[in-house]
């Protein structure tokens, strides 16, 4: 090849190269804000391979903030310090929310890669922020001048000197170092209890080979453990899952006892059976380690006294102050309700029966039958899920802070099953987006949450978006026929909390609840 011919081939593989570039960066939407309403992010566009470029060019930019503020030659001040830091890492912090978001709710194969990957990097990036000594310096100057600041430019400093403080800032060089290993060692192990407590649970669901093991089971528990079976690859068996809590709403169901115990003993030995890959064990021992370490190099006789400085009972006393106030009371109840239990059952077991924990649901419900001729199957026709959201809490929301609830379906989600509200204000005025992700699936960490895609924001203009988790069964959907969502009265008022919890976590809607009761 000529050098005429070399030349072309290396500028057509320079255009080729430039192109690509390009196309890449304009294809990740996370490296650019969304232009959808409210900001809301483009889950119909955001695939896993996204995250670790968004990541690390958001590390670099926020570093590179960060710098200017240390090199800028003016006296500290509000402005060039705090709100300059306030303003820092907004492409780091859409990508890290999203990221985390995603993996706790709908955390694939995938993204936990991603999320393996980038944890340690985000630590030390946090590290790198809140052990900074030359930034920290900034801070406490404006921190230590806060006489010239008034209402929100003084709680906000306030709130930023405290972080810096709490994380460590205080400390030696050579302390901020070890810490900065231990918070590193801490993030990735703490990432995997997670992840393997996620998996334990899924993989301690009970087969039943016999259906008439199941004696008692609702047909549309039935029909769930049968689907379930068929979709892990054993059809003409029975599949009992284990939810997020300790004992699953169908042991109150099982007449067989036998059962039961085999159901609630595999609930509490998830993440703890020997020579299991998700046993927890060794990781829990190891975060203790860490912690009682990282409380020590911080100034604190435990890790709790640390984590408790900055909350409201501020140390491990008051916790237990409480405990031991209200725990004699829930002792004696529970002896009153064991013992009541007991003596319903040897009615029809016999003298010598003793109450196991596998029982308790399971006596419990035909007891209230027995006194008052009703127990949790006769309620749950009326609590439908649809109708416990709308006819409840958007019904209580609206009539308490004149808040109305508008399905968003042009908003894309991240899973099927997930909804999208606009709320309003009584004036009509637009306030936020609500999502709801409700149903239970196995790459859904256990529990209920809730937190912001969007935070609210007067600095940026941005008004929050809100999403709420939770993990009650999926609608059963079967060739002939389909099952609502049905909820427990119990569940119906966790949703409820959950849901007023979520819009009042907004300070846009906490100003609506001040103003309701000001001019109430």
């Amino acid at each position: 090849m000529n050098v005429k011919h070399l030349i072309i081939a290396f500028g057509l593989f320079a255009m080729l190269s430039a192109c690509h570039t390009k196309t890449s960066t304009t294809d990740n939407p996370l490296l650019t804000e969304s232009t959808l309403d409210f900001y809301a992010p483009p889950f119909d566009k955001i695939l896993p391979e996204h995250f670790m470029p968004a990541i690390k060019q958001g590390i670099a930019e926020q570093q590179a903030e960060i710098d200017s503020i240390i090199r800028n030659p003016e006296t500290p001040t509000f402005a060039n310090t705090i709100l300059a830091y306030e303003k820092s890492g907004r492409l780091l912090t859409r990508a890290s929310t999203l990221l985390s978001v995603l993996t706790s709710a709908n955390g694939t194969d995938e993204l936990r890669k991603v999320e393996e990957e980038a944890t340690p990097l985000l630590s030390a990036h946090h590290d790198a922020l809140l052990l900074n000594e030359k930034l920290f310096a900034r801070v406490k100057a404006v921190y230590d001048a806060d006489t010239l600041l008034t209402g929100e430019d003084q709680r906000l400093t306030e709130v930023l000197y405290r972080e810096f403080v709490h994380a460590g800032a205080l400390l030696s060089a050579e302390s901020r170092d070890s810490l900065s290993k231990i918070n590193g060692e801490l993030s990735v192990l703490e990432t995997k209890f997670v992840n393997q407590v996620r998996d334990a649970t899924n993989a301690a669901a009970v087969l039943v080979t016999d259906i008439k093991e199941l004696d008692g089971l609702s047909q549309e528990n039935l029909d769930r453990a049968a689907k379930l079976a068929e979709e892990r690859g054993e059809k003409g068996k029975y599949l009992l899952e284990i939810s997020n809590t300790t004992r699953p709403g169908y042991i109150a169901e099982l007449n067989n006892r036998d059962l039961r115990r085999r159901v609630l003993e595999a609930s509490l030995s998830r993440a703890s059976r020997p020579n299991d890959p998700n046993n927890t064990q060794l990781t829990i021992a190891r975060i203790a380690e860490l912690r009682a370490e990282k409380a020590k190099l911080l100034g604190y006789d435990s890790f709790a006294a640390w984590a408790l400085s900055d909350q409201m009972a501020r140390e491990p006393s008051a916790v237990y102050s409480l405990i031991e106030e209200i725990a004699p009371a829930y002792r004696k109840k529970i002896a009153a309700d064991a013992a009541e239990l007991t003596e319903f059952a040897r009615k029809t077991e016999g003298k010598d029966f003793m109450l196991e924990a596998w029982d308790w649901d399971y006596y419990a419900e035909r007891l209230k039958k027995a006194k008052f001729d009703l127990n949790e199957n006769d309620l749950k026709p009326y609590f439908v899920l649809d109708s416990v959201l709308k006819n409840g809490v958007f019904f209580a929301a609206n009539r308490l802070y004149g808040l109305t609830f508008k399905p968003r379906t042009d908003i894309p989600v991240y899973a099927d099953g997930v909804k999208v509200y606009e709320v309003f204000d009584k004036d009509g005025s637009s306030l936020a987006l609500f999502y709801t992700d409700y149903f239970r699936r196995p790459t859904k960490n256990g529990g209920a949450w809730m937190e912001n895609f969007v935070q609210q924001s007067f600095l940026f203009g941005r008004k929050p978006v809100i999403y709420n988790v939770c993990n009650f069964p999926a609608p059963l959907e079967m060739p002939q026929l389909s099952y609502p969502p049905i909820m427990s009265r119990r569940s119906s008022m966790s949703l409820v909390t959950l849901c007023m919890a979520s819009l009042l976590r907004s300070s846009m809607l906490v100003s609506l609840v001040l103003r309701h009761l000001v001019t109430s």
